[in-house]
């Protein structure tokens, strides 16, 4: 079985990982968390974000034992909550104040349970000038 077109370009721009910043949503589980584990493989610096603090907690001491790399942590993050996001950006921005964030990665999943999930987001994306209050 043949390499689908462009992996070995894909392989050697991970390769490139080493030293840089990595923000992964939803690294707790799935896709998110292999992409979180391929990059601190490869030396990245990784911050995985997850909702779960149990869960994203797991995820870095996992990630940590099978990638030998200790630079990965967690970072609390909902972004279904924009109070999550503002608190996540100001921990961010604390711990990086002085490194280049090479990469966001996000996993996106949409689930409504209830409108009052996403109404912080809904609001956002319908017009961005309107200041929101709680």
């Amino acid at each position: 079985m043949s390499e689908p077109e462009g992996a070995a370009a894909h392989r050697s721009e991970v390769a490139g990982a080493k030293g840089r910043t990595f923000l992964v949503t939803g690294a707790n589980t799935g896709i998110g968390r292999a992409t979180a584990a391929g990059l601190a493989r490869q030396g990245g610096r990784v911050y995985v974000a997850s909702r779960s603090r149990a869960k994203g907690e797991e995820a870095v001491t996992a990630i940590k034992a099978s990638t030998g790399n200790d630079a990965v942590f967690y970072l609390p993050l909902d972004l279904a909550d924009l109070d999550s996001v503002r608190g996540a950006n100001r921990s961010l921005l604390f711990q990086v104040r002085n490194e280049v964030m090479q990469g966001v990665i996000v996993m996106a999943g949409f689930m409504i349970v209830g409108i009052n999930l996403v109404v912080d987001v809904l609001y956002a994306v319908i017009d961005p000038r309107i200041r929101l209050t709680r």
